[in-house]
């Protein structure tokens, strides 16, 4: 019995040994086991990329004010891919990863299609046809309409309403107060002037807080006015242009209605004249003016006594049609009455309608300062690209041709190349025949 008790306990105890042993390694294998590898968290605010509602830009609060899924942090975000535009490498279409694959700054998503040289040739044709699509849109506008034809009665270059405007401008000062101050008197011009078309005469009524307000017919066919001029918010200072000074706007708000609609606005918000010489030019200027369904915007920007940048930019209502020019400059000093063309150490410039552009990266200062240049001269220094939806497309070079003198040419990048007067030449010829009926044909 003893023999068999002690083999049975044997037996026993190596079953659970090798239970407990089992037991135990899969215990140690299971608390061994490496852990799946933290989610990416990019910004460090504690929320995983995938969860974060602004995964660039930490917000650990994850506020979202108006519960659109992107954080109020990162609002700035076109696309909404939960990107601030000023790290999106494609702000306009959603790439939440961001993949860049060559590595140019652009998003996978946004690189642009390679293009055939003929498919270039039909933007740079296309961008001047939309161009001439919106300048009509402006001749045609509301403001050439009421200035030109109604107003002035601008007819084949003749100025029909020639005499009416002198009788409205001539009998104004009979109502205008006398003032012994320098420039425009605000203090004592306020007040609201009425026109009478009956008689051509003005009248004058009540104080208008610093405003002048004139109420006039915008022809002379009108028994009644139907225009409204207002001019608010005026300072000038003394400026010297040659040997007299006189009185020119820092800031002004002019603003024309015609039977109830907005035609004219003009913002001058600040001007700087130069303040180191006898002809004092501006030096900078923040300027906005609308001209009924067109918008401009004139900003100078004194950077140095020596440096200054200029930004016009030219758009319709609908932002459809956009034209402007960038420009900047550097001089070798401040003695603005003294400039000539050595003066001018550096200039730049990017020329843009629509999705077309012409840019010029250096070499204009190079050129001014040589006399009579050839056209070897500019293509050496003049670095001319045309660019469509910001991708270059051509090169503009010129060329000496005994017939024509120097011509310019489009170089595609299959080294082909075109006279560009096939594209500017049908241009400015539509250009000439849509103002024809204001300012007359040029024989």
């Amino acid at each position: 019995m003893k023999t068999q008790f002690t083999k049975s306990a044997n037996a026993v105890f190596r079953t659970a040994f090798l239970v407990a042993t089992f037991l135990t390694l899969i215990i140690f294998i299971s608390c061994s086991k490496d852990e799946d590898p933290p989610l990416p968290d990019t910004d460090e605010d504690g929320i995983v990329d995938e969860e974060d509602n602004c995964p660039l830009v930490s917000n650990p609060d994850q506020a979202d004010s108006d519960g659109d899924g992107i954080g109020d942090v990162c609002e700035d975000d076109e696309d909404e891919d939960g990107i601030p535009d000023d790290q999106d490498n494609c702000p306009e279409t959603a790439n939440s990863d961001q993949l860049d694959s060559d590595e140019d700054g652009i998003g996978d998503v946004c690189d642009p299609v390679p293009t055939t040289v003929e498919q270039d040739k039909d933007h740079i044709q296309a961008s001047l046809d939309a161009t001439l699509d919106c300048i009509k849109t402006f001749e045609s506008g509301l403001a050439i309409e009421t200035v030109l034809t109604d107003f002035m009665g601008i007819v084949d270059g003749d100025t029909l309403h020639l005499e009416w405007i002198d009788t409205l401008t001539n009998r104004l000062p009979d109502v205008m107060p006398v003032s012994e101050k320098n420039g425009l008197d605000m203090d004592a011009f306020e007040g609201t002037y009425t026109f009478n078309p009956a008689d051509t005469s003005w009248t004058k009524s009540g104080d208008q807080n610093g405003r002048i307000v004139l109420n006039f017919a915008t022809s002379p066919d009108l028994n009644s006015n139907n225009a409204v001029l207002t001019i608010e918010n005026y300072s000038d200072t003394e400026v010297s242009i040659g040997e007299e000074p006189i009185y020119l706007p820092t800031s002004v708000d002019v603003s024309l209605v015609v039977d109830g609609t907005e035609i004219i606005t003009i913002d001058l918000n600040s001007v700087e004249y130069a303040n180191n010489a006898d002809f004092q030019i501006p030096i900078a200027i923040d300027l906005g003016v609308y001209v009924n369904p067109y918008s401009l915007s004139l900003v100078v920007d004194n950077i140095s006594g020596t440096e200054f940048s200029l930004d016009l930019d030219f758009a319709d209502d609908t932002d459809v049609c956009s034209t402007g020019i960038h420009a900047e400059v550097k001089l070798d000093g401040n003695d603005y009455q003294n400039l000539t063309e050595q003066s001018l150490l550096k200039a730049t410039f990017a020329l843009y309608s629509n999705d077309l552009s012409i840019q010029s990266t250096d070499g204009i200062a190079q050129i001014l300062q040589l006399e009579d240049p050839t056209a070897a001269q500019i293509n050496e220094f003049l670095n001319l690209e045309v660019l469509y939806q910001d991708f270059k497309i051509a090169d503009i070079v010129l060329e000496d041709d005994e017939m024509d003198g120097i011509i310019v040419l489009l170089e595609y990048k299959d080294e082909s190349s075109e006279d560009a007067a096939n594209y500017y030449e049908d241009f400015i010829d539509e250009l000439e025949t849509l103002f024809t009926s204001y300012f007359g044909s040029d024989d």
